[in-house]
């Protein structure tokens, strides 16, 4: 797990420094609440963060981490995923697809899952809201359908650095 961890930080250090040399789009930094919708609405939630690399005006990397608040220990999730804007740039449509990896730790186990999420992002300027629909595992669950399958939503802003 550490050496995925490892050559994952390394690669999007290469990629971020990469869009960066291009002058690309800004980077921009995201907060964000999750609720899960496994055990009912919202139950629990996390609270987290992103960080959007551009790789080119269609396609950004974000590595991710959240935190459960609230009668849990230590339970966490990572995520890294593309977010694909397949009608336009970030300025000129809201509609995204992201698909990527997620790691998540119930404080006693971990596990990782496929992530497919449709979202949208207003593009209102530096400051802009998202809201997404996360299904976790569905290729899992598809492989072996006794595998859990999971749905959170997520809401937050990101914040253009320049």
């Amino acid at each position: 797990m550490r050496r995925f961890l490892a050559v994952t930080v390394l690669a999007l250090v290469l990629v971020s420094t990469h869009a960066a040399a291009q002058g690309a789009l800004p980077v921009r930094i995201a907060g964000h609440v999750t609720g899960v919708m496994s055990n009912g609405p919202f139950d629990p939630i996390l609270v987290g963060g992103k960080v959007l690399i551009p790789l080119t005006d269609r396609v950004d990397v974000y590595p991710g981490v959240s935190r459960v608040v609230g009668g849990f220990d230590v339970a966490w999730e990572v995520t890294v995923a593309l977010q694909i804007r397949p009608f336009g740039s970030p300025n000129h449509t809201p509609f995204y697809i992201a698909v990527g990896w997620m790691g998540i730790n119930n404080g006693t186990t971990g596990e990782g899952v496929d992530l497919w999420a449709p979202g949208v992002e207003i593009p209102a300027g530096r400051l802009r809201p998202y809201a997404e629909l996360q299904f976790l595992g569905p290729l899992r669950h598809v492989a072996n359908p006794a595998a859990g399958f999971g749905v959170q939503a997520q809401f937050g802003m990101t914040w253009a650095l320049r």
